[in-house]
């Protein structure tokens, strides 16, 4: 999964920036889950032929994506809350 460069409107950057961070962080996450949970298999979903572990890894990103941009899995929203809590306990300097 590549990770894109963050598009950050400088009037909204604080708020904007821990947004962008906080779904790639989750897609990450669910890259890495989706990839655990297909080696599970005992023989995954393309064999074990030549190339099946290049088809493997497309198909975890791919994944991965479609379930991130259909709305995630809810981690999106808790790092948020976890930073607007934090954000309200640090005194600003």
């Amino acid at each position: 999964m590549s990770i894109q460069p963050l598009n950050i409107d400088p009037s909204r950057a604080p708020v904007q920036g821990r947004e962008e961070a906080a779904e790639q962080l989750e897609c990450v996450f669910m890259s890495l889950l989706v990839k655990e949970m297909r080696q599970s298999l005992p023989e995954g979903l393309f064999g074990g032929g030549p190339g099946s572990s290049v088809y493997e890894g497309l198909f975890d990103e791919h994944l991965a994506q479609q379930l991130c941009d259909g709305g995630g899995t809810g981690l999106r929203e808790s790092i948020l809350q976890t930073m607007d809590a934090d954000a309200v306990k640090e005194p600003r300097k």
